[in-house]
Formats: C-alpha cells, structure tokens, sequence
C-alpha cells in the first residue's frame, strides 16, 4: 500500500478503491508460528472485484465478509 500512497503524492496516480485483503493463517509448526510469506498476505489489487470492495452510502459502510 506504501508503494500506491507514495507514487499518488509524487505523481497524483490513483489509489486503489477501498478493498477487503484476505489474507491466509500462516499455522504452526508445533508451537512455533511459520514465517509470514507472500502468499499470507497478497497484493492490494488495483480493481478490487465486488466480492472485496469496501463501500460507503447513505451514512452506511459496508465490508466484504
């Protein structure tokens, strides 16, 4: 998200719409967490399909179970 926040203040490029990122448990092995990977935590896409999108209307905001 830095990346998106950096180039609209350098450039006035726009930010992505306001999006659910679903993320993946990354679990244990044992009792020790396994490390974070790209694939816990993917890219904040730049059209968030409608399944993801946050929104706001009529003083109601709605997030994407």
């Amino acid at each position: 998200m830095l990346r998106h926040l950096y180039a609209n203040l350098k450039t006035g490029a726009a930010l992505p719409a306001s999006q659910v990122v679903r993320t993946l448990p990354r679990g244990l092995t044992g009792s020790v967490a396994n490390p974070i990977t790209v694939a816990n935590v993917p890219p904040i896409q730049l059209v968030a399909g409608a399944a993801d999108q946050i929104t706001f209307a009529n003083n109601v905001v709605t997030v994407a179970d």
